[in-house]
């Protein structure tokens, strides 16, 4: 912020390198997790773009890619896939199509369109981007596009594929010693585990690396929670109901302090959290949570999710 007041003083808003350093506050608010300020900074960047004529500039690339992942972060996805289509056009057109960043940018639109549940879509982008990497021979952009391939499936209950595509990313993520990127693929390899009702794995695992991703990055972070709800999962299955409602309740609290009630992230902790109520605790409790979930995935325009779908069913069930 000091860096950016300075070059204001010195430069003036229109200056290039006032620009990037603004830019560069939008991502250190993204990796603080205040979602909110980075999506004001980063729209004030691309107004001053707009009006600093820099429409071919490098800066114009990474931020309309990064305006889109804000939105996403803020749950709004409609408003990510349209920012995030847009991008894609724009680090084509200035990077050309065999280039990294526009793979980069692929990697992102792919995962709205997942989140969206525009599956088969969203792994068209993400193989486009592995094979742009590939040529590349760009090892993160490798680890990344494997990581969100391998989510798509897992989404799909596809987990044996999920797995051989998480377990190549959380490989190249590791030689990288890269561990946020690692533990993010590590919590989506989790709920394959889960998936193929391999509890105990889980657990071993998700209880092995927590301590560690809290003192890496705090409880305020998506990996920390995605695992934590991971585990309530896990817990659940293998009838420890006292570590399921810790678990759970944490999740909870976390994704609400994190995003806030109206985000898709906060539905997702919601409906998992009912469906567990639903079966085996109470009924009451579960239908009122789900609604809330359905309430908020439709607010969202994520009524193709797979996830919506599912708390549609859930909520016949929690009636009979």
């Amino acid at each position: 912020k000091k860096a950016v007041d300075l070059r204001l003083e010195l430069l003036g808003e229109k200056n290039k390198d006032y620009i990037i350093s603004l830019h560069n506050l939008a991502v250190c608010y993204a990796g603080l997790c205040k979602y909110e300020d980075a999506l004001n900074t980063e729209l004030k960047v691309c107004n001053l773009i707009d009006v600093s004529g820099l429409h071919n500039d490098t800066i114009n690339a990474l931020a309309s890619r990064l305006l889109g992942n804000h939105y996403y972060n803020m749950g709004n996805i409609e408003e990510a896939i349209k920012v995030g289509k847009e991008a894609c056009k724009i680090n084509k057109l200035i990077f050309g199509d065999k280039h990294f960043e526009y793979a980069n940018s692929l990697n992102l639109l792919g995962n709205y369109y997942a989140t969206k549940g525009l599956l088969t879509e969203a792994i068209k982008i993400e193989n486009e981007a592995l094979s742009i990497h590939s040529i590349n021979k760009y090892d993160f952009g490798i680890a990344t596009s494997h990581m969100h391939i391998g989510t798509i499936y897992s989404n799909q209950e596809q987990y044996s594929l999920a797995i051989k595509h998480l377990e190549k990313s959380a490989n190249i993520y590791e030689s990288y010693l890269d561990k946020g990127y690692y533990y993010m693929n590590i919590a989506s390899l989790i709920n394959c585990y889960n998936g193929i009702g391999n509890y105990s794995r889980a657990i071993i695992i998700g209880e092995s690396i927590l301590d560690d991703i809290k003192k890496l990055n705090g409880e305020n972070n998506p990996v920390y929670s995605t695992i934590i709800n991971n585990l309530a999962i896990s817990y659940f299955w293998t009838g420890n109901s006292d570590k399921f409602i810790q678990y759970s309740n944490k999740v909870l609290e976390l994704h609400e302090k994190m995003f806030g009630e109206k985000h898709f992230m906060y539905a997702l902790s919601l409906m998992n959290t009912a469906f567990m109520y639903g079966t085996h605790i109470n009924v009451k409790t579960a239908l009122e949570m789900n609604q809330k979930a359905i309430d908020i995935f439709r607010s969202n325009g994520m009524t193709e999710n797979a996830n919506y779908n599912l708390a549609i069913g859930n909520q016949v069930m929690f009636n009979i």
